[in-house]
């Protein structure tokens, strides 16, 4: 990080040495101080900030005019005035003793040299302090302070991966720029304001006190926004005079979403603003557009990463195989592995579905979710098809609905993201039919978790498909053209040689009687196990559940 020489103002002042740093050589960069002057001559790195005795810093000078330097004088009276006055005791000499070195071009005198930095005056060009103290021991108040000011800035860097808010970086800066700050929104209400710094002006007041700017104020703000072209602006902006909103000297820093007006960082103070403090002030401006630029990300659902490319196929309206692959990587989403759909309703009552869907993303990373119909939908992904992974997703999931008291509705698992309209539907039937018919398994498994809020399609699927005002031709439709257990196991007979289809249907027709399987089929009890075995392990299903038996018997019976 480089600091411009006007931070050591704040710095010495508190060490009990005032320095006023020139406007000329106030910009100035280094990155820390040192009072090595020894290498001065031979080291090209100006980030150096060489702090030395005055003679030795006006040799310095005569070589490297633009090089970061303070000189440390000793606190006589003589000098006192004279560092007062802005005349340096070299200037002085040079005048009294060659008086004619002035008009001899060939022949430029000690005072010309310091001169040619500052023209409009004998002032030297760079910061004199007058104090007791070594040149070492201001170096090491100079670096003591520096260091402070970095583990300030990493501290606003470590909060904001952290995924802090605005009110948190503010209150950070509280002792570091010892000014009111505020941040308010587009609708110029109030979000983030210093807690121990009161404002200082009446419009700041109203801010604070009722959580927004008054009414009568906002054309004011539109047109001072016109007039300082806020919908152009990149950087801090600085009024020394005031302006239309704050009277007092102020610096702000607008936010822009999409390119329209989003925030507003103001800092108010009650005399004029310092170099030092527009250095500290630009540094938190950058680190809450930051944190504001994360929370917008994960927090609007029309900037979640692809959501409309979920949507879309969500819906089936991409066609193109092409498309499809191209879209899907360039939004990281693997076209197989494990995938499972959740339908989340109810969320607007417990902070609204951008909130709830906001929670699911920043909790389970490898989720994705679109919004619509004040329904959340969310994709649980595993690349790696691991149902394991999937398992943790849902049992989180399960815990935030129930907390929240929301619905939700959960689809089967499946292999191919490109059948996510099919998960979808599921996940759309089991939380219909789930609301509907939870109530009749409260009884029966009163120890199941999740019962009352938690719906998955194997166990509801049976209730909609005997529904007489069930529309299902539709879904029967889709869902025979999708990869289904029914579909998959009769292709894989066909590559194979295999008969599992026909084996795990005789198997749930005799209600999953290993014995009377294999005496129907002329099969050894073993070989029906293994077989049995390999079906579950390759299908990830469950025909130890009552619910998937009773899912997978309808399925045979409808898509056979």
């Amino acid at each position: 990080m480089l600091f411009p020489l006007s931070i050591i103002e704040p710095c010495l002042e508190k060490a009990g040495v005032p320095v006023e740093v020139p406007p000329d050589c106030a910009g100035r960069t280094f990155s820390f101080a040192s009072t090595d002057t020894a290498g001065a001559e031979a080291d090209d790195d100006r980030q150096v900030l060489l702090v030395a005795p005055y003679d030795c810093t006006l040799e310095i000078a005569r070589d490297s005019r633009t090089r970061p330097l303070l000189a440390v004088s000793a606190p006589d009276e003589r000098q006192q005035r004279e560092i007062a006055a802005g005349v340096s005791e070299a200037t002085r000499v040079s005048e009294a003793d060659t008086p004619d070195a002035s008009h001899s071009p060939s022949a430029p005198s000690v005072s010309d040299e310091v001169q040619d930095t500052a023209p409009k005056g004998k002032r030297a060009a760079f910061p004199v302090v007058a104090t007791s103290l070594s040149p070492a021991a201001v170096c090491s108040a100079i670096n003591r302070y520096l260091v402070g000011i970095r583990e300030w800035d990493a501290e606003m860097s470590r909060l904001i991966l952290s995924n802090c808010s605005t009110q948190q970086l503010i209150e950070l800066s509280e002792e570091p720029l010892g000014k009111y700050i505020a941040l308010s929104d587009a609708l110029y209400a109030r979000v983030a304001t210093t807690p121990h710094f009161p404002p200082l002006d009446d419009m700041s007041r109203a801010l604070v006190e009722t959580g927004t700017y008054p009414t009568s104020m906002i054309p004011t703000i539109e047109r001072l926004a016109q007039n300082q072209h806020w919908h152009a602006q990149s950087k801090s902006h600085l009024d020394q005079d005031g302006n239309a909103i704050n009277p007092l000297p102020n610096m702000s820093r607008v936010y822009r979403l999409g390119g329209n007006y989003a925030a507003h960082l103001v800092m108010v103070s009650p005399e004029p603003i310092k170099p030092w403090q527009q250095f500290l002030f630009d540094l938190l401006a950058d680190r809450v557009g930051t944190c504001l630029d994360r929370f917008w990300q994960t927090t609007l659902p029309s900037r979640d990463k692809g959501a409309a490319f979920l949507s879309a196929i969500m819906n089936d309206s991409i066609h193109d195989p092409y498309d499809f692959k191209e879209k899907a990587r360039l939004f990281d989403l693997p076209t197989e592995g494990v995938f499972e759909i959740a339908v989340i309703e109810g969320a607007e009552e417990c902070g609204g579905v951008a909130h709830i869907a906001h929670q699911i993303r920043t909790g389970l990373q490898a989720c994705r979710t679109v919004i619509t119909d004040q329904r959340i939908y969310v994709l649980m992904i595993s690349a790696k098809r691991s149902s394991k992974r999937i398992a943790t997703m849902e049992d989180e999931l399960f815990e935030m609905v129930s907390r929240l008291r929301a619905k939700m509705g959960l689809s089967s698992r499946f292999d191919i993201l490109e059948y996510c309209h099919m998960g979808r539907m599921e996940a759309d039937v089991a939380l219909e039919y789930g609301q509907k018919n939870f109530s009749k398994y409260l009884a029966l498994q009163a120890s199941e978790p999740y019962l009352d809020c938690v719906f998955r399609f194997n166990r509801y699927f049976p209730c909609y498909l005997v529904d007489p005002y069930a529309d299902t031709a539709e879904f029967l439709a889709k869902y025979a053209a999708s990869p289904n257990l029914v579909s998959r196991l009769r292709r894989a007979d066909a590559e194979n040689g295999t008969n599992d289809f026909g084996l795990l249907k005789v198997y749930l027709y005799f209600d999953c009687s290993v014995k009377k399987t294999a005496d129907l089929l002329n099969m050894h009890r073993n070989t029906v196990v293994y077989r049995l075995n390999k079906i579950k392990t390759d299908y990830r299903i469950d025909l130890d559940n009552c619910d998937t038996r009773l899912f997978l018997h309808y399925l045979f019976g409808v898509l056979d």
